[in-house]
């Protein structure tokens, strides 16, 4: 089974639309969409914004589910200049780059204790196939603010991160500890050094109709 995890209701939504005999349920306060998607059994999370709420939904889409794959779909903010708003791209890795354990130890900042890298790799063969659909290949910075500083943007800059969200350094930690092979898509709603939250209010729903315009496709390729 495919699950597929989002932050945000506004972002889950349209995808819904997509499922057919649906069924809904909730676990701990979190939305669950149970339901057919091309044919193929698929379930739909909506954990809330941030880390904690992300791996908490992408743990128990593995305990309630038992899913093969986890698909996070949302908007990110662009750090990379070369990046456009409304360009939709796919993860390569992730990285909880406000993660600091550095002063107590060897590992370095964003390096999470267990992991060789501060850069917790994707699964390679969707990144690359989706790469053929059009989608842009990303490194992801995870971090739990919603704010510009611009030690922290230079920092992303240094470590060659693109775009910045709230969840997919999470769900790649708990998909890794699992097993599970990890995909994720995003679509920029704004760039992070010039737009910020004004930016993101405005286009944040084109964003979302820009992964959507490619969702079924995305799936037909994750599916195989």
């Amino acid at each position: 089974m495919l699950g597929i995890i989002c932050a945000m209701p506004c972002e889950a939504a349209p995808i819904e639309k997509l499922f057919v005999e649906k069924e809904e349920k909730v676990y701990a306060k979190r939305k669950f969409v149970e339901g057919k998607l091309l044919g193929k059994d698929v379930v739909l999370c909506v954990c809330g914004v941030g880390k904690v709420n992300a791996a908490a939904g992408t743990v128990l889409l593995k305990e309630k589910y038992d899913v093969k794959v986890v698909l996070n779909v949302g908007v990110v903010g662009a750090i990379n200049p070369s990046l456009s708003l409304f360009d939709v791209c796919v993860g390569e890795s992730a990285m909880q780059y406000d993660f600091d354990i550095s002063g107590t130890n060897d590992l370095k900042r964003g390096q999470l204790e267990g992991f060789d890298d501060c850069h917790i790799a994707l699964e390679q063969k969707y990144v690359g196939a989706l790469e053929k659909i059009g989608l842009k290949r990303v490194k992801i910075a995870t971090t739990d603010t919603f704010r510009f500083d611009e030690e922290v943007y230079r920092f992303a800059l240094s470590c060659n991160l693109d775009v910045e969200d709230m969840e997919a350094g999470a769900i790649a930690h708990i998909c890794s500890d699992f097993g599970i092979p990890f995909v994720s898509v995003k679509s920029i709603s704004n760039m992070v050094k010039k737009g910020g939250e004004e930016q993101y209010t405005d286009c944040c729903d084109r964003a979302i109709d820009s992964y959507m315009k490619k969702f079924e496709k995305i799936a037909e390729t994750i599916y195989g």
